[in-house]
């Protein structure tokens, strides 16, 4: 004879510490679903733009605005890197290593700052 049991679980809706707009927008950043050249060029008005034109208004044009340069390699955003240091060390020079830290939240609000520095 089989023995039978209930599992009754309760979920409470997750509380975050970050309005819902801003949690999307770095969703979307995650989800490459944003505005950085790299992923605009891909359907800019119906056309596709290549990928060595997609390139960044904010630093001279000559590299690809993707989510790499973004976070390590933009000049533009220089200002925001000294401001969060401490996310940058000889352990975090990719972008997987970027978002496994430990301070999630400091992540998460430089990647907000840049994305408003951006205006995207």
């Amino acid at each position: 004879m089989a023995a039978s049991f209930q599992l009754n679980v309760v979920t409470a809706p997750l509380q975050l510490p970050v309005s819902g707009r801003r949690m999307q927008r770095f969703l979307q950043f995650r989800l490459a679903s944003h505005k950085l050249p790299i992923v605009v060029g891909r359907f800019a008005g119906g056309q596709h733009v290549a990928r060595a034109n997609r390139v960044c208004t904010h630093c001279g044009g000559v590299a690809v605005a993707d989510e790499l340069h973004m976070v390590f390699e933009c000049p533009a955003l220089h200002p925001l890197r000294q401001q969060y240091a401490s996310l940058f060390s000889t352990n975090t020079d990719t972008m997987r290593s970027f978002f496994a830290q430990q301070d999630h939240m400091r992540v998460f609000k430089f990647i907000l700052s840049c994305l408003d520095f951006l205006q995207i």
